[in-house]
């Protein structure tokens, strides 16, 4: 089997345990669609190990249902389990519309995790994204521990738990 020269170089595993299931975050991007693609194709993964997640918060009308769409097509191919999240309304009242989203995602994933007895929740998040989140950070004015760049893995509190999530993608640039 011929893997992309990334999966050979790449040491693709999670931090704790090896064993299990693992929800994939897919928002129909380039960078969730190249890890759930990479995932799927890794010998040591694979499909069966694989549970894909998906909000469509519905913010761009059409665009998202496509992306919903894509990512319906693309599990269905390789055989992996999907579970979406449409949601329905926005809340009236909002401070910020992207931390309402990070709040319904991740609490949304929490309950994927928790219902299918997953080990935690892989996400795409990428070399880009550490300066994204500490400018966001910096704008928002955090304190030094705030400032922190994002870690390869993180049990991020979730409602009265926490949720594990593991970044792979984190040393890579955008768009593999």
């Amino acid at each position: 089997m011929n893997l992309h020269p990334f999966l050979e170089t790449f040491d693709f595993f999670p931090p704790s345990p090896r064993k299990g299931r693992w929800v994939v975050a897919v928002s129909g991007g380039a960078d969730s669609t190249a890890l759930l693609c990479l995932l799927a194709e890794h010998p040591l993964w694979g499909p069966t190990r694989l549970i894909a997640a998906h909000v469509n918060y519905g913010l761009r009308g059409e665009a998202s249902d496509g992306d919903e769409a894509f990512v319906r097509a693309l599990c269905a191919q390789r055989r992996i389990p999907l579970k979406v999240l449409k949601v329905r309304r926005i809340p009236p009242s909002l401070q910020s519309i992207q931390d309402w989203a990070r709040r319904l995602r991740y609490a949304f994933f929490d309950r994927v995790v928790r219902k299918n007895r997953a080990v935690g929740v892989v996400v795409a998040h990428h070399l880009d994204d550490q300066a994204e989140t500490v400018l966001d950070r910096m704008l928002r004015g955090s304190g030094l521990r705030g400032l922190g760049a994002l870690r390869p893995s993180t049990a991020l509190p979730v409602g009265k738990g926490r949720l594990l999530l593991w970044r792979p993608l984190l040393s890579q640039p955008e768009a593999l």
